[in-house]
C-alpha cells in the first residue's frame, strides 16, 4: 500500500480511503459452488485498550475476526469481525439457500458456538473437528500431570534436576516416531513415576484414535480409551476424555473424510500478511478490505495445474531466486549475530540496532 501511494504520488491515508470506498468487499462468495467449508477465528494485531472522550471510560478491544474458507481451493470467501458463534449463524444465513444446501461438510476447531451455529444454519452439512487441538489437548493433560506429580514430590516447581521437567518435550512426542536412544530415555523416565507413564499411554491412545481411517477402526481405538481412561483415577485423564465424548461424532467425521481446518490456516497468514500492507493504524475495516484483495489476486496469479513448469532448466530465475534468498538469510544472521555482540560489549546499543539490521 506504501508502494502503490509513493508511484502515485499520494499520501497513504488518501490511497486508503479510496480502497476502502471504492473496493467491491464481496468475493463472489454467493457464486461459488462450495462443498467443504472452512471456519476458523484469527486475531489480527494486539489488544488494546480505547478511552471513551465522553465518560472516559476505557474499553478493552479485541480485534478478533472470523475467516471462512473454501476448503477445495483454500481460497479466502469473507473475513467478518468478532468471533462469535451469532456471528457464524448471520453470515451462513445471508447465504442463499442453494447455497447452503450444496455444503456437504464444515471442518473447524473444538469451538462449541461455532458447532452449534453451524448445525442450526447448515443441519444436512457433516462436521470435522480439527486434530491439532486434539493433540495440543492431549498434551496439555500430561504436561498437567507431570506439574502436579512434581509439586507432590518437591513441593516446588520443576527443575532442570528434574528428569521429566529436563525432557519434558520428548513425553509429548509421537511416541511411534522416536528413534532408539530416545525410545530407552523415555523408558527410563516413565520407569520413576508410574502416574506419569500412565497419562502418557492415555496420550498414545488419543493418537491411535485419530490415525484411524474408517469407522470399526475408530470404534476399537475408541474402545481402549475408553477402557485406559476408566482402569485409571487420574482426573486429568477424565476430563479429557470428557472433552473428546462431546466431540465423538466430529471426531469420527474426521476420521472418515480426513478434512481439516490447514487451508483455513494458511488463509489466515494470508490475511495476516495483508494486515502489514494496510500500516500499524489501520482498522478492522481496512484489514477486511485489504485480506479479499490480496485473496483475490493471489487466486488470479497462482498458476493451473497446467501452466506448472516441468524442470528448472525452462525457469532459470527459481534457482537464482533461491541462492539470492539464501544469501539474504545469511546477511541477515550475519547483522543479527554483529548487534548482539555489540549489545554484549557496550550494553548501550539498544533495539535500534536490531531493527537497523533488519530483524
Amino acid at each position: 500500500m506504501s508502494r502503490v501511494a509513493h508511484k502515485a504520488g499520494l499520501s497513504w491515508s488518501t490511497v486508503m480511503r479510496m480502497l476502502t470506498t471504492t473496493l467491491d468487499l464481496d468475493s463472489g462468495v454467493d457464486h461459488r459452488h462450495v462443498r467443504h467449508l472452512g471456519v476458523d477465528e484469527h486475531r489480527f494485531r494486539t489488544v488494546r485498550y480505547l478511552r471513551d472522550p465522553d465518560t472516559h471510560a476505557v474499553t478493552r478491544v479485541e480485534p478478533w475476526s472470523i475467516v471462512f474458507t473454501d476448503l477445495d481451493d483454500g481460497a479466502i470467501l469473507d473475513v467478518v469481525d468478532r468471533r462469535r458463534g451469532a456471528t457464524v449463524k448471520k453470515w451462513l444465513a445471508a447465504r442463499p439457500r442453494w447455497w447452503r444446501r450444496r455444503v456437504q461438510l464444515v471442518a473447524l476447531d473444538m469451538s462449541s458456538e461455532f458447532r452449534a451455529a453451524v448445525r442450526k444454519a447448515l443441519p444436512k452439512a457433516r462436521i470435522s473437528v480439527d486434530h491439532c487441538p486434539v493433540v495440543r489437548l492431549a498434551n496439555e493433560m500430561l504436561t498437567k500431570v507431570r506439574r502436579r506429580r512434581v509439586w507432590e514430590l518437591h513441593e516446588r516447581r520443576g527443575r532442570a534436576t528434574d528428569t521429566p521437567w529436563k525432557h519434558r518435550k520428548l513425553l509429548t512426542c509421537a511416541g511411534d516416531k522416536l528413534s532408539v536412544r530416545q525410545r530407552t530415555k523415555l523408558q527410563e523416565i516413565l520407569a520413576e513415576d508410574i502416574e506419569l507413564a500412565v497419562a502418557w499411554g492415555i496420550k498414545e491412545h488419543v493418537r491411535q484414535l485419530l490415525a484411524a481411517r474408517d469407522t470399526p477402526s475408530f470404534q476399537r481405538a475408541w474402545a481402549k480409551l475408553e477402557r485406559a481412561v476408566k482402569a485409571t483415577r487420574l482426573a486429568e485423564p477424565a476430563g479429557l476424555f470428557r472433552t473428546l465424548r462431546a466431540w465423538r461424532r466430529e471426531l469420527l467425521t474426521f476420521c472418515r473424510t480426513r478434512v481439516t481446518n490447514a487451508r483455513t490456516e494458511a488463509a489466515n497468514l494470508t490475511a495476516r500478511r495483508s494486515r502489514g500492507s494496510v500500516g500499524g493504524t489501520a482498522t478492522m475495516t481496512t484489514i477486511d478490505a485489504a485480506s479479499l484483495a490480496t485473496a483475490a489476486t493471489d487466486r488470479g496469479v497462482t498458476p493451473g495445474p497446467r501452466s506448472k513448469l516441468k524442470s528448472r532448466q525452462s525457469a532459470p530465475w527459481i534457482r537464482r531466486r533461491r541462492y539470492a534468498s539464501k544469501t539474504s538469510r545469511i546477511r541477515a544472521c550475519s547483522a543479527v549475530k554483529f548487534s548482539c555482540s555489540s549489545l554484549r560489549r557496550t550494553r548501550c546499543v539498544g533495539w535500534a540496532s536490531f531493527w537497523a539490521a533488519g530483524v
